[in-house]
């Protein structure tokens, strides 16, 4: 979520990420496309997006996108990542579609069907009232204020500044293991170089936000 004062998804740009190819899902289909509740898993993400009232919604396509790009029609604009680069790259696919938007840029993962409005606002909400260049919001087994304090020290490791790390779901630790499971794959992803390179990123070529 780039820099922005809103507490609220109108006027703002979604960005979805859908390029993945989905490997441990052993499957021919695109890991976005596959059923959830009978529906493919990006029909709810998309569904999120439209109900921010959002001023543009962009998906990034890449493994099989034609088939990507043929579900989604005209709910949004398409970025294309070729090759696969990672998260971050994906994210930046979707920013240079969004050239010249001034505004703050949600950024959703396309395989998260119980990505609610109601959170995606509250984000905006503690984003806008930080002031923060960046902020990540994670389901994790953490609590909140654990969640947040780990996010924020990471951060400072790095020397990014204006950096704003919250959980805005209001569950506790023992809520989300039972409502919020994640793999133990999913939760060392978090750690991984693809988002420390992101940030690190941020942070070179923003030197005039971070002073």
């Amino acid at each position: 979520m780039t820099r922005g004062r809103r507490t609220a998804g109108r006027g703002a740009a979604v960005i979805i990420l859908a390029a993945g190819q989905g490997k441990r899902m052993k499957s021919r289909l695109p890991k976005v496309l596959h059923p959830v509740g009978g529906r493919p898993m990006l029909a709810y993400v998309l569904d999120c997006a439209a109900a921010l009232k959002p001023a543009r919604t962009v998906v990034v396509v890449g493994h099989q996108a034609d088939a990507v790009r043929e579900w989604v029609g005209d709910r949004a604009e398409i970025a294309l990542q070729v090759p696969p680069r990672g998260t971050g790259d994906a994210a930046r696919r979707g920013l240079d579609v969004l050239a010249g938007f001034r505004g703050v840029a949600v950024i959703v993962s396309g395989d998260t069907p119980l990505a609610r409005p109601e959170t995606v606002e509250r984000v905006l909400a503690a984003h806008g009232e930080a002031g923060a260049t960046v902020t990540l919001a994670r389901s994790t087994g953490l609590s909140g204020s654990e969640f947040a304090a780990k996010m924020n020290a990471m951060a400072k490791r790095i020397g990014m500044q204006n950096a704003s790390f919250v959980d805005p779901t209001g569950l506790d630790a023992a809520n989300m293991a039972s409502e919020l499971r994640l793999s133990r794959a999913s939760k060392k992803r978090l750690m991984q170089s693809d988002f420390l390179t992101a940030l690190n990123s941020n942070r070179q070529s923003s030197p005039a936000e971070n002073s």
